[in-house]
C-alpha cells in the first residue's frame, strides 16, 4: 500500500523528470533554428514569463553553451516590457498570459516554446504535449514562418507539424 507521501514524491520525480526533457528540447532548439539577422557572436536569450518552478531549470541554463555562443536566461512578468529575446518560454502555470506575450511577440521573430494544452494551435510555435509519460512537440508551421524563422527538417522529422 502506497502512503499519501510516497505518491507524491513519485509525482514530484515525475514532473522533475519532464521538466527536465522539456529544458533539455529548448537547449537544444538553436542548433535546429535559424533567426534572421542574427548575430552568431551574442549570447542566445531565452525569456522566461512568470515563476512557475520549471523556471529554476531554465536558469540552469545560463552556465551552459551552444556551439560558441553563451545563454542568457532573462525572467519575466507581465507587466514587463519583452527584451530582445530568442527563444520565450511560457509555463501552463502562466496560461492566463498567453494572449498577452503572443502580442507582445506577434512582429517579432522570437520562438514561442509552452507546455500549455494546444499552444501550436493557438498561436505558439512549439508546444510540448506529453503522451503516455513521453514529451513530444508541435510545431505551428504557419506561425514560425509569419516570424521570419527558419526551422530545419530534422526537427520537423521529430514533431507533429500544424499547418
Amino acid at each position: 500500500v502506497l502512503t499519501g507521501a510516497v505518491v507524491a514524491q513519485e509525482a514530484g520525480v515525475a514532473w522533475e523528470t519532464e521538466a527536465r526533457v522539456k529544458v533539455a528540447f529548448v537547449y537544444n532548439f538553436p542548433k535546429f533554428v535559424d533567426w534572421p539577422s542574427d548575430d552568431p557572436a551574442s549570447p542566445i536569450v531565452v525569456c522566461v514569463v512568470g515563476s512557475d518552478p520549471i523556471r529554476t531549470f531554465l536558469g540552469e541554463l545560463s552556465i551552459r553553451r551552444v556551439g560558441s555562443r553563451g545563454i542568457r536566461v532573462v525572467h519575466l512578468q507581465a507587466s514587463d516590457p519583452v527584451p530582445a529575446c530568442h527563444m520565450m518560454f511560457l509555463p501552463r502555470s502562466e496560461e492566463t498570459l498567453l494572449p498577452l506575450f503572443l502580442s507582445k511577440v506577434s512582429t517579432s521573430p522570437v520562438l514561442t516554446i509552452s507546455d500549455i494544452p494546444d499552444f501550436a494551435s493557438r498561436g505558439g510555435m512549439i508546444g510540448f504535449v506529453t503522451e503516455n509519460g513521453r514529451v513530444r512537440m508541435e510545431i505551428g508551421q504557419g506561425t514560425l514562418r509569419k516570424a521570419g524563422l527558419k526551422v530545419r527538417a530534422k526537427l520537423l522529422e521529430i514533431a507533429k507539424v500544424l499547418p
